[in-house]
């Protein structure tokens, strides 16, 4: 099946495509900016309450995130029979990220809001090389300036401080 578009023909396929592309950037630009409010909100807590104290918090609002997301909405978890590995992994990941938040919302206690999420944001660098490493991903050398870059403004951004 075809769409006519600009006095072209397009495919269905084609169109599914670039909406697919198009909501994936949306949900992207979303989290981005979700997480730079959770940031925002952690700097304000960490003020006041010390680092495992924050955390906790932190956990109990992912929990009922958790309970109000998936319980109001049509995604249903998955079993874990058959995909034990995948649970493995995911617990692995939460470990990680826990350990990783308490780190951040430790050097939240001495550190400008500015400076630390931008740190911080080099796990999208360290992400990336184990893609390549354990996935064989591919980068496009865009990608690789983009790194790079990231790389450099942390540098830059630490000798300001």
């Amino acid at each position: 099946m075809h769409i006519r578009s600009g006095g072209k023909y397009v495919s269905m396929e084609r169109v599914f495509y670039i909406l697919y592309n198009e909501v994936s950037m949306i949900s992207l630009l979303v989290a981005v900016i979700l997480w730079g409010l959770a940031n925002f909100l952690l700097k304000f807590a960490r003020v006041t309450m010390n680092a495992p104290s924050v955390q906790a918090a932190q956990i109990f609002g992912v929990m009922v995130g958790v309970v109000i997301f998936y319980g109001f909405s049509r995604y249903s978890l998955d079993p874990p029979h058959g995909h034990i590995k995948e649970y493995i992994l995911g617990i692995l990941a939460g470990g990680c990220g826990f350990l990783g938040t308490y780190f951040f919302l430790y050097a939240l206690g001495g550190e400008k809001l500015s400076f630390a999420s931008q740190i911080s944001s080099l796990h999208v660098v360290v992400a990336t090389i184990l893609g390549v490493l354990f996935l064989k991903e591919t980068l496009h050398i865009w990608e690789i300036i983009g790194g790079v870059l990231m790389i450099v403004g942390t540098i830059l951004l630490g000798m300001t401080k």
